[in-house]
């Protein structure tokens, strides 16, 4: 079991395994504000040297520095701000286009467009009792009936609760499994309001791919509400199926995509935010990227080939020309 070490022991324990301080104060204060294991072990497994048994103890590559290992954590952190204003803007725009399609080919009547007959039933759950679309409109009805604004005043007001305002208390989460459950005209109809294109064009590829992209922002949507290291993440649940526009726009190839490129990973949800319609969330993406990464290379430039490599991002578009 890992004991509790204050301040002063962890530095001790650092700089025994050959980590180097700038300011020791510093280091201290920084540590405090986010902790040991969010630092220090999110982001030292670059700055180590290889152990030749695994009962080694860890040691740091020479001259490596805990500015360095601060400046990798803060680079990330400000990818992580960035992935959360992109994937909000997502699904503010896919709550809207899911309320207008509903509204429009269903009803805004609670009492009509909350009936399953209107969805695909999806998978049966664990227990068997009952399907997915079952475990959804019971959560659509908890939150019609919850007590708070603006579902106390439609309900109250106007005896109902619209898709537009329902849709305003579900989570994401909700939401695309939502999507996932429409049949396939009002499916196609969000796809195509979604990418921008006509919906004769919407064929069961675009359908698909859609469906593969806004699970991934929901899988990393997820990862950065809950703060977890990003620029070398990699989605288990979520990823991009080969699909030959997508990955042609890419630049990756069916060889590099057995290779694991273009699957799931930071360079691929940038891609994947390129496709929607309303590009607020990829330039929002675009910048933060840009910032995170160029502030931390002109500091640490030897890290150039780590970054590119884990991130799978274009350097044309996010490095600074030097």
């Amino acid at each position: 079991m890992k004991s509790f070490k204050t301040l002063d022991e962890q530095l001790e324990i650092l700089k025994s395994r050959g980590l180097l301080f700038s300011d020791e104060d510093s280091a201290k204060k920084q540590l405090s504000f986010y902790g040991y294991y969010e630092i220090i072990n999110g982001y030292k497994d670059f700055l180590l040297e290889k152990p030749v048994l695994k009962t080694e103890e860890e040691k740091f590559i020479k001259n490596s520095t805990f500015d360095h290992i601060y400046s990798l954590f803060v680079m990330d952190k400000t990818l992580i701000s960035a992935v959360i204003d992109a994937t909000c803007d997502i699904e503010m725009f896919m709550r809207a286009v899911t309320a207008y399609v509903i509204s429009k080919n269903i009803s805004e009547d609670d009492k009509i467009y909350l009936s399953r007959r209107h969805y695909a039933s999806g998978k049966k759950n664990k227990n068997g009792k009952g399907a997915k679309i079952d475990q959804l409109i019971t959560k659509f009805h908890k939150i019609i009936n919850d007590d708070i604004e603006p579902m106390k005043h439609y309900r109250e007001s106007h005896q109902n609760v619209p898709p537009w305002i329902m849709l305003k208390g579900s989570s994401f989460g909700n939401l695309v499994n939502f999507y996932k459950l429409q049949k396939p005209k009002n499916k196609a109809e969000i796809v195509s309001m979604m990418l921008g294109i006509p919906k004769e064009m919407v064929t069961n590829e675009e359908v698909s791919m859609f469906t593969d992209m806004i699970f991934l922002c929901h899988s990393y949507r997820n990862r950065a509400a809950h703060g977890g290291r990003m620029y070398n993440y990699r989605s288990i649940k979520s990823s991009i199926r080969f699909n030959r526009n997508f990955h042609l726009r890419a630049n990756v190839t069916e060889a590099d995509y057995r290779n694991g490129k273009g699957q799931s990973c930071l360079g691929t949800l940038y891609q994947s935010l390129t496709w929607f319609d309303n590009q607020v969330a990829m330039n929002q993406l675009r910048a933060g990227i840009y910032v995170a990464l160029n502030n931390h290379l002109k500091i640490y430039p030897e890290d150039y080939d780590l970054i590119i490599s884990e991130t799978n991002l274009d350097p044309n578009i996010f490095i600074e020309k030097i």
